[in-house]
């Protein structure tokens, strides 16, 4: 469930926060990503130098999270394929018996 959060930010944060969350319909999302990390971590204040390494390890962690889904795909992709393979070495097998 989500709730909605109006507040008021300096100029350019809006433009600035889209380009971070990689699109306006992601903001939010973001945000919430961002803060509950924060939170876990126990993180009260943040300086400039402290949100760069932050920005830095989420496009990080959003890397490593699609290269895992593309593994995945690959994997899913191989499975098929020796999935194919099997079902055609026992029809061949059964005709053969």
């Amino acid at each position: 469930m989500s709730e909605r959060l109006n507040r008021m930010v300096e100029d350019g944060i809006a433009d600035l926060l889209t380009e971070l969350a990689g699109g306006e319909r992601r903001r939010g999302a973001w945000l919430s990503d961002l803060v509950r990390g924060m939170s876990m971590q126990g993180i009260q204040g943040v300086s400039g130098a402290d949100f760069e390494a932050l920005r830095l390890s989420h496009n990080g962690l959003c890397a490593l999270v699609r290269s895992a889904e593309g593994r995945l795909l690959l994997t899913e992709t191989r499975l098929q394929a020796v999935g194919g393979q099997l079902a055609t070495a026992l029809a061949l097998a059964a005709q053969g018996a």
